[in-house]
């Protein structure tokens, strides 16, 4: 549905007025998009239901504060995005979850490969790399791609960790927003994916 659809913003309306038809009419429209994201990402048919669950738990939860005159799809792909990066963070802190994300990811190497092999996705990579400050893009490489240490970085650098930490902050940021750009949310996941997992 587009923004201008009327159904659209009356199905909205009613779901903020706590309608559950309305918001089951959501959910049978919506369903399958989310899962077509999500799993494009994720490759895991659990992780993948989780995230669905999760974001029409959150689209209830959350019915009063969504806007019927705004396009109801780009608030959703905001709130799916936001969740498999929420669930990434999640992943970080649960060794369990970690692992399981692991072993999907590692099950399905043969459409990351391609993904990040691709020579149009490559430099797009690199090109986003680039674009950094020079020191933030080798202490980002350094800590992030080839896992060095705080403590090394400190001895080659001179820094703090806090220097080292500020540098990692926006040159997250500046591939975050450089990847956007480019409508790139699925490089942009499987990077953060990287960044999340240390």
């Amino acid at each position: 549905m587009d923004i201008g659809d009327p159904l659209e913003k009356l199905l909205l309306c009613r779901l903020q007025e706590g309608d559950e038809k309305a918001f089951e009419t959501i959910y049978l429209r919506y369903r399958k998009e989310i899962i077509l994201k999500a799993h494009r990402i994720l490759k895991s048919a659990d992780l993948v239901e989780e995230v669905v669950q999760d974001v029409f738990t959150k689209i209830w939860t959350n019915r009063a504060k969504i806007d019927p005159n705004q396009c109801f799809g780009a608030y959703l792909n905001r709130v799916v995005r936001n969740h498999i990066i929420d669930l990434f963070r999640k992943m970080k802190r649960d060794e369990s979850l970690k692992d399981k994300l692991i072993q999907v990811l590692n099950d399905s190497y043969d459409h990351i490969e391609p993904l990040l092999v691709k020579k149009e996705n490559k430099k797009l990579v690199l090109n986003a790399l680039n674009h950094l400050p020079p020191l933030s893009r080798d202490i980002f490489i350094l800590f992030k791609i080839e896992q060095k240490s705080y403590k090394e970085l400190i001895a080659q650098y001179g820094l703090t960790k806090a220097s080292i930490n500020a540098h990692i902050y926006r040159a997250n940021c500046h591939l975050k927003v450089y990847l956007q750009k480019y409508h790139r949310e699925d490089l942009m996941l499987i990077l953060m994916f990287f960044i999340f997992s240390e």
